[in-house]
């Protein structure tokens, strides 16, 4: 009896180290992220894509920090490091919001066999739709007032890559920053756009 109170004493106090270790260990990770540039970022961009073709004014970062115990949240920021919005993900929550200076808008994932959502300005206002096309993981971005947007998922790409298309042409891209640890997102998406759906893409795309 004494041999496994011991062992299970121990078993315990080994476990309470791995998981300070890992919470340490992610604590850095999230402080260093908050330290990349736009001009890591554009770097950092996918070997399979022709820069040339976009311009860097279109891209968008995100990194991902500890709110709470409960929440997550993103922060994004434009081609001059300056953070833009801030993106709240209840941990366990369905919905979500963006922040961007006063501005509040609401995002809520759609009950739906097919991964789906909607993004609306605070007042309500639809701002655009997501929903997954098909098992390749290919999307759709339907926005008022602007032409649909296809999100191409590449095949087996470790940085979650996907092409964003209106018609057939390239306009740009989103991916994760990196292709094993969860720091955040990189997107390339028009400027056109309304900032708020731009961020939508860098989530969703």
């Amino acid at each position: 009896m004494t041999l496994l109170f011991f062992i299970l004493f121990l078993s315990t106090i080994m476990f309470a180290i791995v998981i300070y270790l890992g919470l340490k260990y992610r604590a850095r990770i999230f402080s260093e992220s908050l330290l990349l540039t736009s001009d890591q970022m554009w770097n950092s961009i996918s070997p399979k894509i022709n820069k040339s073709n976009f311009q860097k004014e279109d891209l968008l970062f995100g990194v991902w920090q500890d709110r709470s115990s409960t929440e997550m949240i993103l922060v994004v920021k434009d081609t001059k490091d300056l953070m833009v919005a801030i993106v709240e993900f209840p941990m366990g929550g369905n919905d979500h919001k963006i922040s961007i200076g006063s501005e509040i808008f609401n995002i809520e994932n759609l009950p739906t066999w097919k991964k789906s959502a909607t993004l609306k300005s605070k007042n309500g206002i639809l701002m655009a739709n997501f929903k997954r096309l098909n098992i390749f993981l290919d999307d759709q971005f339907e926005v008022p007032g602007h032409e649909n947007i296809t999100a191409f998922r590449v095949p087996f790409d470790q940085r979650r890559l996907a092409k964003l298309a209106i018609e057939g042409k390239h306009v740009g891209i989103t991916q994760n920053i990196s292709p094993r640890f969860k720091i955040g997102r990189i997107g390339i998406i028009p400027h056109s756009l309304p900032l708020s759906v731009r961020i939508f893409l860098l989530v969703y795309g």
